[in-house]
């Protein structure tokens, strides 16, 4: 059923231009991981207010007519009512630390300078993964300076190719984050 007083009061009736779901709301942040002494936000809320919703008198309704229409559409009464109680919004992200996109070099299920490959490597793994593979590398091919030589140009290639930074004896950290998601919206 519509009617006129329904247009009127409808969340995006010109009449109520101030309504606060126009508004940019600020999230706070609630929970943080910390990475390399830096904070990272990793979940944040924001509560957005209720509308301020108008009268009968202010929408030119006779308030008789008004609540026999609430009467009448019990479901549009309860909208109404849930568009003036405030709403929470709350979102989560994930931060990976050191998430790397694997060598090309490391074939899934196949040996590596004589370190077995484990058949599920996928396309990206942890930087540390990525350096114990190297280092157990050096360490299976100890007396051949030869190949060793061949493992470090190759990890090097490797941090070259995938534009990672390498500090003497240390690799700089990147830090990773996934976009905002919902995980929940409403009362």
């Amino acid at each position: 059923m519509s009617s006129p007083f329904q247009k009127k009061f409808s969340a995006k009736s010109p009449l109520n231009p101030s309504s606060p779901f126009r508004q940019e709301q600020e999230f706070v942040e609630t929970r943080f991981k910390e990475v390399d002494g830096q904070r990272i936000p990793t979940r944040r809320e924001v509560i957005i207010p209720g509308e301020e919703r108008l009268t009968f008198e202010q929408v030119g309704v006779d308030p008789r007519e008004g609540k026999k229409y609430w009467q009448e559409n019990p479901e549009k009464y309860q909208e109404y009512l849930e568009s003036k109680a405030p709403r929470k919004m709350v979102q989560e992200r994930d931060v990976n630390v050191n998430l790397r996109k694997t060598p090309s070099s490391f074939t899934p299920g196949k040996k590596w300078f004589g370190v077995n490959l484990s058949q599920d490597i996928g396309e990206t793994m942890p930087m540390e993964n990525i350096i114990g593979i190297v280092k157990k590398a050096r360490e299976i091919n100890k007396g051949n300076e030869f190949i060793q030589d061949a493992i470090d140009k190759e990890f090097e290639f490797y941090l070259k190719e995938a534009g990672y930074k390498r500090k003497p004896g240390k690799i700089k950290k990147s830090i990773n984050t996934t976009e905002w998601r919902d995980i929940k919206s409403g009362n």
